[in-house]
């Protein structure tokens, strides 16, 4: 069966992290949270989950941060969480589905929506332009040579 890290570069995000987390169900073999440098309970929280937490002081360029997690994995396929945001059923769905071979796959990334928890209702998510839909490429098989460049958010 195919194997699967979820990745995540965080910093002070006790108050969502728990929510992104639990929306997984700990579909992933392998959780690698590059944490850089929170104050908060935040490192807790995530080795609650079984995280490899790895400390990364923040240098403001989230593409040197998210390759921090590129170098650790092991395993097939990588998805991609920041800790404002959860999954949905069909996400996670996908996921699971991947996980026991039941997708036929004729390709090597897929493009998803983003889904931010909203700060009004840490229950529901922003659906409101610009904000959703906002796809992004989360889910990747680990090949050589990926990684990520330039300072910005994505």
């Amino acid at each position: 069966m195919p194997s699967l890290s979820v990745c995540m570069i965080v910093q002070n995000a006790e108050k969502t992290l728990a929510i992104a987390l639990e929306s997984l169900n700990r579909v992933y073999d392998d959780l690698i949270i590059v944490d850089g440098g929170s104050t908060d309970s935040t490192c807790e929280i995530a080795l609650g989950y079984g995280a490899r937490v790895i400390k990364s002081a923040w240098s403001g360029n989230h593409g040197q941060q998210r390759n921090v997690y590129l170098r650790e994995l092991k395993t097939e396929w990588a998805f991609v969480l920041d800790s404002d945001e959860f999954i949905d059923i069909q996400t996670l769905e996908v996921l699971q589905d991947l996980k026991q071979n039941k997708i036929s796959l004729n390709t090597d990334n897929f493009w998803i929506p983003r889904k931010w928890i909203s700060p009004n209702s840490q229950k529901h998510y922003i659906a409101s332009s610009p904000h959703y839909p906002d796809f992004q490429r989360r889910l990747f098989q680990n090949k050589e040579g990926i990684f990520y460049q330039g300072r910005i958010h994505e």
